[in-house]
């Protein structure tokens, strides 16, 4: 009986933010995730993909009456258990389980998934919805949009395109463990992307990492305009990171209202009460900073000077 009113259920209009890691992805999406009617991927959804009742831990730690919930490491200390508590994940797992083992490390420009993937896909999110007792499913994907492959998958989906001043994003990147671990210093972090060209303009930079990392900033920001045109009007919308900083309240209202959602009293409750929100965009205070950032803003030239990002 469960089974068949988890199929019967409508996915309408599931919110997707994306963006390039260190943009500013995960304060946003956390503090939008705190809208009562969305459901998302959970930590445990990353842990046993292929079991989808796990998220009925949310539906009783997380409800109208209380909200037990964990948080991000980068955030701060946590409470003892606090991986066991629900929490948002962008759940790579259970997006290769699902959508295919290419979803995580692959651009997937310009590919449709299959109707065998559809329909997985779909299953999986319904399930989701059921057992956390949501209306609405929502994601955050860092990296590669993927906006094409989800939108043949969800075709009346909502994209949120989360973008930061690239150089502080490659400051950032460049410090952080899963990029120096997953060989984000060495080679192009994600399949599908850079061309044999831009490989060698990034090797006639002295394989700098930086560089490196500027140039994926860039064309994770090319493919995403690209394949908005795919979209219909009012599927798409761009945040700065640095807007959201300077009035993270009045950002969180038109995201809400972009994704026709009512506003949110515990999201903005989330906000007032959660992680110092700090813009550490260039300054060009410092002469050595200054010479770097003007390699890094060559780098992703035209498109970081398209977004009014000055040198």
């Amino acid at each position: 009986m469960v089974g068949r009113n988890v199929m019967a259920r409508v996915i309408e209009k599931p919110v997707f933010f994306v963006g390039c890691p260190r943009s500013g992805t995960t304060v946003i999406f956390e503090a939008a995730s705190r809208h009562e009617r969305l459901g998302w991927p959970t930590n445990y959804s990353e842990m046993l993909p292929a079991v989808p009742a796990l998220n009925l831990l949310r539906r009783v730690l997380d409800n109208q009456w209380w909200a037990v919930t964990g948080r991000k490491r980068q955030h701060g200390r946590t409470v003892f258990g606090n991986r066991y508590l629900p929490q948002p994940d962008e759940a790579y797992r259970f997006w290769n389980t699902h959508a295919g083992a290419s979803f995580a490390g692959n651009y997937l420009q310009d590919e449709a998934a299959s109707d065998a993937v559809v329909a997985r896909v779909r299953d999986a999110v319904s399930k989701t919805l059921f057992w956390q007792g949501r209306a609405r499913f929502s994601a955050k994907l860092t990296g590669p949009t993927r906006m094409h492959f989800l939108h043949s998958i969800f075709p009346d989906a909502r994209f949120v395109h989360i973008i930061r001043d690239g150089r502080a994003v490659v400051r950032s990147l460049l410090r952080v463990g899963f990029w120096r671990e997953g060989g984000g210093l060495e080679r192009p972090f994600w399949q599908g992307g850079l061309t044999e060209s831009d490989i060698r303009q990034w090797q006639d930079a002295g394989s700098a990492p930086g560089v490196l990392a500027a140039m994926q900033w860039k064309k994770i920001i090319e493919v995403a305009w690209a394949e908005r045109e795919s979209l219909d009007a009012g599927q798409y919308l761009e945040v700065r990171y640095e807007d959201f900083v300077a009035d993270p309240h009045g950002v969180l209202r038109g995201i809400f209202a972009f994704s026709q959602l009512d506003d949110s009293q515990r999201a903005h409750e989330y906000v007032t009460r959660g992680p110092e929100l700090r813009n550490r965009n260039p300054s060009g205070r410092d002469p050595r900073d200054a010479e770097y950032d003007a390699v890094l803003y060559d780098a992703m030239e035209p498109v970081i000077s398209r977004l009014g990002y000055r040198p």
